[in-house]
C-alpha cells in the first residue's frame, strides 16, 4: 500500500506544478504592467487619438467637482478654488482584450500617466495654479477596454474675477472657471462638458458664510488666437455678499479697514452656501 501512496503523492505533486505555472503565467498576462506596457509598444504620445482621421478633432469631455471655495474679499476679486479635474476621451490606440471584456486598467504612478497622450487644458484666468503632489501625485487614469480613458487631477487654483457688478451694501461678484486647450486648436482637440453626468458638481458640505453663489452657468466656447481658435469651456458662478450691518455702509469711506469690513460681513452672515436639506447636484442644477 506504501508504493501507490507514494505514487499517487508524486502525481498529485506534478499537478499542482502545472496548475501553479498556469496561474501563475496567467496572473503574469494580466499584470496591469505588462498590459500597459505591451499598449505603449509603438504608441506615440505627440498624436492626438483622431491625429489619423481627418477633420475629427478629439473630443474631450470635462467635469469639474468643486471641493472648496475661498470667495472674493470685500478688498480683493480674486478667489481660490480647489477641485477635482476629470477629463474623458476615446483613445482605439489603448483598446484591449481582457478577462470577460469589462476590466479597467487603472495607472496611478505619474511616470506611466506620462507615457500617454493627454489634454493640455489649462486655466486662462488663473493667477497661480498647482497639481497635488503630497503624499505622492494625486492623479490617477482609468483605461476601459474600448479604449475610454478617464483622466482625474487635484487641482488648486488663484483665479481672477471679472469684475465687481454692483457697490455696497450687497455687492455682486462675477467669477468663472475658464478652460482652455494650450497647444490644439479647434480642429484637432474640442472640450466640451461632460453633459451625461454633473460638468458641475459640489463634493461634500461646502459652506460659504460671507456670501451667496448663484447656480453655475455653463458655457462651451470658442477662444480666437492668432494661430487659430481654441476650444474653450467657462463656468460662470455670481457671488453676492450678505447685507453689512445698519451703519455699515455709511463708514465704508471713513477709515475702515478690509479685515474691518471683512469681519464685520461674518457677523452679518445669516445664510450657507448649500442648504443642509438639499444635495449638491439639487442646488447646481436649478
Amino acid at each position: 500500500m506504501y508504493l501507490p501512496a507514494f505514487g499517487l503523492s508524486i502525481w498529485m505533486i506534478a499537478a499542482f506544478g502545472i496548475v501553479s505555472s498556469l496561474l501563475g503565467r496567467c496572473r503574469a498576462y494580466w499584470s496591469p504592467t505588462k498590459l500597459f506596457n505591451s499598449l505603449m509598444e509603438g504608441y506615440d504620445r505627440e498624436e492626438w487619438p483622431t491625429f489619423n482621421v481627418s477633420g475629427l478633432p478629439t473630443l474631450v469631455k470635462v467635469q469639474v467637482d468643486i471641493l472648496a471655495i475661498a470667495t472674493p474679499t470685500l478688498c480683493n476679486t480674486d478667489y481660490t478654488i480647489r477641485f477635482l479635474l476629470v477629463q474623458q476621451w476615446l483613445d482605439p490606440r489603448l483598446a484591449y482584450t481582457v478577462d470577460n471584456g469589462t476590466r479597467p486598467l487603472e495607472l496611478h504612478r505619474l511616470d506611466n500617466i506620462e507615457r500617454m497622450w493627454l489634454p493640455d487644458t489649462y486655466m486662462v484666468n488663473a493667477k497661480l495654479a498647482f497639481w497635488y503632489d503630497v503624499t505622492v501625485p494625486q492623479r490617477y487614469v482609468q483605461i476601459r477596454p474600448d479604449g475610454l480613458v478617464t483622466y482625474a487631477a487635484r487641482v488648486t487654483a488663484n483665479l481672477i474675477c471679472r469684475s465687481v457688478l454692483f457697490p455696497l451694501p450687497s455687492p455682486e461678484t462675477l467669477c468663472e472657471v475658464h478652460l482652455a486647450s494650450f497647444g490644439y486648436t479647434a480642429d484637432k482637440v474640442q472640450l466640451q462638458w461632460h453633459w451625461e453626468a454633473w460638468p458641475v458638481a459640489i463634493v461634500g458640505d461646502l459652506e460659504l458664510p460671507d456670501y451667496v453663489a448663484s447656480a453655475p452657468k455653463l458655457v462651451e466656447c470658442l477662444m480666437p488666437l492668432p494661430i487659430g481658435p481654441f476650444s474653450c469651456l467657462r463656468t460662470k458662478i455670481k457671488f453676492r455678499q450678505i447685507p453689512l450691518p445698519d451703519g455699515l455702509t455709511s463708514s465704508f469711506g471713513t477709515g475702515l479697514t478690509c479685515d474691518q469690513l471683512a469681519a464685520a460681513a461674518a457677523a452679518a452672515a445669516s445664510a450657507s452656501f448649500i442648504p443642509k436639506d438639499q444635495t449638491p447636484s439639487a442646488v447646481w442644477k436649478k
